[in-house]
């Protein structure tokens, strides 16, 4: 079900500002970005974060789905029914 509901979610993730693909976009982007030389003997990394589903906070979790899947141009699974996939995914994560 998490499966399904990323893959409805991932247009509007995507599209989203804060979005970055891997971390060689993560460096493009400060490479772009970051105009002042960065003082000597800093180091830049990124990391993935993966299964962050138990630090989201439901209530606003489920909303903000619920606003972004609305806003879906194709919706080939109802926004209802994404939602309460999320919704059982979120309450039935073993940590």
């Amino acid at each position: 079900m998490a499966e399904v509901a990323e893959k409805e979610l991932e247009t509007y993730v995507i599209e989203t500002q804060s979005y970055i693909r891997d971390t060689t976009a993560f460096f493009n982007a400060i490479e772009r970005e970051v105009t002042t030389p960065l003082p000597e003997g800093i180091i830049l990394y990124c990391f993935d974060v993966v299964k962050l589903y138990p630090s989201i906070p439901k209530k606003e979790g489920l909303e903000a789905c619920k606003q972004a899947l609305n806003e879906r141009f194709i919706q080939t699974i109802n926004t209802k029914a994404v939602n309460e996939m999320i919704e059982t995914v979120l309450e039935n994560n073993v940590i």
